[in-house]
């Protein structure tokens, strides 16, 4: 299977991420876009230290299997401003951090991790970033692998302003990008069955479903709702009836596979059935994708992200 390029794999991740930011920095006017993608050496990561200081960073594990960590790095800049915000003074950008400082900044940081973390187990993904450790960088890079590292870079401005008020680095070794690639493709392809198939695409389903898989049995939990006091479910014992809210002559909406559905109680011989008469009401449609501080989404006007023939040729 051809694999995914390292910037491509960090697109498909931080899309995600940059919509769970926004809770975190929008309450504070501040508005955000993951915005570069590059490839360093761990010697240009050791450089940050002398040209900025010494920046607030997160040690972040990805579990107890996972060759490396990662690190997430606040430029010093960022840092002050979202000080300035949280604790509602005015400070010298790049100033050392007081021990409160110190702690408040930390606690944020950690809530970001959190938030990227969360990001991703919505989607499905497996390799979640945990928080390790909070500090500067210094401290931190005895932790780091030596090896060539993958940075998404997100931008942080003032709501309404074009200027940059500093970054965000999400830097990630190149040994987690193998893992990190099979978690991105997931996210593709649960994406494309969310935003709809083509009608190509729906044709060689259904000729997949009716050829090799015709026999392939599932299980299908089937639910219906149905309204009940407290008090009438906690008097339920073995051998009650409950009787169903709708006419059972006419159609309920059921819930089939988390889809809604229509039907008719039918019976198969001795075994009770269920008759689909058409699709449910409409459920909720899922996020249309538009990142922090409405920068938008590349795949949310409909676009498709490429066939996975077509990775390789796309440039890393």
């Amino acid at each position: 299977m051809t694999k995914i390029p390292p910037h491509r794999t960090l697109m498909l991740l931080h899309r995600l991420v940059d919509r769970a930011l926004t809770p975190l920095l929008a309450p504070m006017s501040l508005e955000h876009a993951t915005e570069g993608y590059v490839t360093v050496a761990r010697s240009d990561l050791d450089s940050l230290v002398g040209v900025h200081g010494d920046p607030q960073a997160v040690l972040a594990g990805f579990g107890s299997r996972s060759p490396a960590s990662g690190v997430m790095i606040s430029e010093p800049s960022l840092s002050s401003a979202v000080l300035s915000r949280i604790w509602r003074s005015d400070r010298n950008e790049g100033a050392p951090l007081t021990q409160v400082e110190g702690e408040i900044l930390r606690q944020f940081l950690a809530r970001i991790v959190e938030a990227w973390s969360g990001s991703w187990a919505h989607e499905g993904v497996k390799m979640l970033p945990t928080f390790s450790m909070a500090g500067s960088l210094s401290m931190m890079l005895p932790q780091l692998a030596e090896c060539r590292w993958h940075i998404a870079r997100t931008v942080v401005r003032e709501q309404g302003s074009d200027q940059p008020l500093g970054v965000l680095l999400f830097c990630y070794p190149d040994v987690l990008m193998p893992q990190l690639g099979n978690e991105a493709r997931s996210t593709m392809w649960r994406s494309r069955i969310e935003r709809g198939l083509g009608e190509a695409e729906r044709q060689r389903l259904g000729e997949r479903l009716a050829g090799p898989l015709r026999h392939v049995a599932i299980t299908a939990p089937v639910r219906v709702r149905q309204h009940m006091t407290l008090g009438m479910l906690n008097s339920l014992e073995r051998g009650d009836v409950v009787a169903l809210d709708a006419d059972p002559a006419g159609d309920i909406t059921f819930s089939v596979l988390g889809r809604e559905v229509t039907g008719r109680l039918a019976a198969i011989e001795d075994r009770l059935a269920l008759a689909l008469t058409g699709p449910g009401e409409d459920v909720a449609q899922p996020d249309p994708g538009i990142t922090g501080g409405g920068y938008a989404d590349p795949y949310a006007g409909g676009e498709m992200p490429p066939e996975p023939e077509d990775w390789g040729v796309l440039a890393s």
